[in-house]
């Protein structure tokens, strides 16, 4: 607010206006339109008064090369001949150039033609030794690729056996692998045929035992029902019966059973 008012107070001094009073009162939306139509007017006049500066240095630029065209023109005249001046000079100077070298390059030819005989012996022979040199190259190359051939194939070799020895071990061990396996099965088979066996044997004398038990049984009801008869019978009967046949031999250990289960 307090900048607004001060913004707007120097812009009405620049102006001559009249400068807000301390107890005038004065809305800040009001503070800010004006500082900003007085802020807007300054940019257009500043605006025009670039224009018509630009439009008077227009008229000056254009009317200086009105005048100083001719000079313009004298001056390229004179720049091209002297352009042309050292031009021809140039060429001279390079004709000359090369007609001394040339002089010399004619002086040097017949100064070496004397030598041609020794230059050309002299290339034979470079060329000699150059061929040797690269003969011997060409073998020593050859040998180290014979070399490196050989210890490739060497190297091939090493790791076919290798290849082969591991398989071989491979198939050992999944032979052996095999063959346990089939061992523990067969090993499997005979417990569980041997459990079947005794599990057999057990049943078999299970069925034994309880036949024997069950005859056991029997006898014991049928000389349990012999001594109730002969209980049961008349005097006569009995001491016939015991006169006649005599008296028959009966275990201790079952004579206890039948009276146990007399008495009761």
């Amino acid at each position: 607010m307090e900048e607004a008012r001060q913004l707007l107070e120097q812009t009405r001094k620049k102006k001559g206006g009249a400068v807000a009073k301390d107890g005038e009162k004065l809305d800040r939306k009001q503070l800010m339109q004006e500082a900003y139509q007085e802020r807007l007017k300054e940019a257009q006049e500043l605006e025009r008064k670039l224009a018509r500066l630009a439009k008077t240095m227009d008229h000056l630029e254009r009317a200086r090369r009105e005048e100083e065209a001719p000079y313009l023109e004298a001056a390229y005249q004179d720049r091209l001949a002297q352009d042309k001046a050292y031009h021809e000079e140039q060429q001279e100077q390079q004709l000359a150039a090369h007609r001394t070298a040339w002089e010399v390059d004619i002086v040097e030819k017949r100064r070496l033609s004397r030598m041609y005989e020794d230059k050309h012996s002299f290339a034979a022979l470079i060329v000699s030794r150059r061929q040797e040199e690269f003969e011997a190259l060409q073998k020593a190359r050859e040998r180290r690729l014979q070399e490196r051939r050989a210890q490739k194939k060497n190297e091939r070799e090493i790791a076919r056996r290798h290849e082969f020895v591991r398989r071989c071990r491979q198939q050992v061990q999944d032979r052996i692998a095999e063959l346990e396996e089939q061992r523990r099965k067969e090993e499997e088979e005979r417990r569980k045929a041997e459990r079947e066996e005794q599990r057999r044997k057990a049943e078999e004398a299970a069925a034994k035992q309880r036949a024997r038990e069950e005859e056991i049984e029997r006898k014991l009801q049928e000389e349990k029902q012999a001594m109730l008869a002969e209980r049961t019978a008349p005097p006569a009967a009995a001491a016939a019966s015991s006169g006649g046949g005599g008296s028959r031999f009966v275990p201790p250990a079952l004579r206890r059973k039948m009276e146990a289960d007399a008495a009761a």
